[in-house]
């Protein structure tokens, strides 16, 4: 159901809106149908009671009323938007009487009760009355009655219109003011770091939402437990195989003087080997300082954004031979607030992570977007699966290797007031690294 909005408000306005319109809409065209019924009738008697009020008249007039006369006094003239309009008519059908809105054909065929009549261009709705030899016949113009109906519609619907408006305007604001506390978790839980327990508050919340908080806070807990243990571990494991690793590289250097050739080659080996796992150490030793907040072993002196590009591009692992940089005009003499080693670390990072997996080159693009400095990695990979996309932070979200250099690059990013973002397809992945240009 792609087409319903994302916001939950907006989703319940929408769907308990429209079950009220639909009732509302019912409810108002029975209501409207029957006062059209109501009126109709009402003008249909009013019909009758003037053509027997005329009928009367005309009894008490005793045999003035003759065929090809007329009424001594004259036709009766009433207002034509409030009048009845009126024709006696003999038998045969010649006209006897007839009021000044009447108009000059017959009204009516001379059946007795009501009727539809088309005279003078006009739709009339009439009444027809026989009695004492004499046709006696009133009549409504249609028009005249549906604009009354029209008029009564209009009067009526109207409250219904402004009721359901003001209405699904109470109801917006009242889903927002009930949904408020969801809002209140949904932000508490985006802002919470891995290491608090407990970021919900159960007093003062509607009991539902309150228990989910409460389970919520014990899951929060169990996570926190979980990762200090993790980062006391990696800390704990990085400082004991300082030493080992020290000694392991010492001998190492010290049999390769009385190696052969092919000593040589295999104690290099193994060599490159104990760097990178002391290399590995570094980062998992960095990667617990971030996460614990504990002081950082680096200045905060801002740097330049051309220094930091080049110092990245050249330590990388890879080189920078398949890099392509293109830096937008003006940026590259911006200064970066923060730990110059750390965001060259991050950056750094980034670029080998896109070079190991990358089939082509890897570009690097800058440009700016407000107040900070948007640095896009973009390789030729074979991308992430949605499954790893959604771990690309984890300590273990990558497929080989260590797994390190995402999840630091984005602990630097978050401690330093940046942010890191990464979007995979089938075409490459793009990791951008934004900078704050204010501390």
């Amino acid at each position: 159901m792609k087409w319903l909005p994302r916001s939950l408000t907006l989703r319940l306005t929408l769907g308990i809106g429209v079950a009220l319109a639909l009732l509302w809409s019912a409810s108002a065209a029975w209501m409207l149908h029957d006062l059209d019924r109501s009126i109709g009738q009402a003008l249909d008697r009013r019909l009758a009671m003037s053509a027997e009020m005329v009928a009367g008249l005309v009894g008490n007039m005793g045999g003035a009323l003759a065929p090809g006369s007329r009424l001594a006094s004259g036709p009766v003239t009433i207002p034509r938007q409030q009048a009845v309009a009126c024709q006696v008519r003999s038998l045969r059908g010649e006209i006897l009487a007839t009021t000044a809105n009447a108009p000059q054909d017959v009204l009516g065929r001379g059946i007795p009760g009501y009727g539809m009549a088309m005279a003078g261009g006009v739709r009339w709705r009439t009444y027809t009355l026989v009695r004492d030899g004499l046709v006696i016949s009133t009549a409504d113009r249609m028009g005249e009655r549906d604009a009354l109906a029209r008029h009564v519609a209009l009067v009526a619907g109207l409250p219904f219109a402004i009721a359901g408006l003001g209405g699904l305007g109470l109801l917006w604001w009242g889903l927002g003011r009930g949904l408020a506390p969801l809002r209140l978790m949904s932000q508490r839980i985006a802002g919470r770091s891995s290491a608090q327990p407990t970021v919900l508050p159960t007093a003062g919340m509607p009991t539902e939402l309150a228990a989910l908080a409460g389970v919520l806070n014990e899951s929060f807990e169990r996570d926190a437990r979980a990762f200090e243990r993790e980062r006391a571990f990696a800390s704990s494991a990085a400082h004991e195989l300082r030493t080992p690793l020290t000694v392991i590289d010492t001998h190492l250097q010290v049999a390769r003087l009385d190696a052969g050739p092919r000593g040589r080659e295999a104690l290099d080996d193994a060599r490159q080997g104990a760097l990178r796992m002391r290399a590995i150490i570094e980062d998992l030793l960095l990667l617990a300082r971030l996460d614990a907040s504990e002081p950082l072993p680096d200045n905060a002196e801002p740097l330049r954004l051309q220094t930091l590009l080049s110092t990245a591009l050249d330590g990388s692992e890879a080189g920078s031979a398949r890099v392509a940089l293109q830096v937008h005009p003006g940026l590259a003499m911006l200064h970066i607030p923060g730990r110059a080693a750390l965001w060259t670390l991050a950056l750094a990072n980034l670029v080998d992570n896109a070079l190991k997996y990358s089939d082509g080159p890897v570009r690097v693009e800058v440009t700016r977007v407000d107040a900070t400095v948007h640095i896009a990695v973009s390789d030729q990979g074979p991308g992430m699966d949605p499954e790893l996309a959604t771990r690309r932070f984890w300590r273990h979200g990558s497929v080989e290797g260590h797994g390190l250099g995402l999840p630091l690059a984005q602990a630097i990013a978050k401690r330093l007031g940046g942010r890191l973002s990464i979007e995979s397809s089938a075409a490459g992945s793009v990791c951008v690294l934004a900078l704050p240009l204010k501390s």
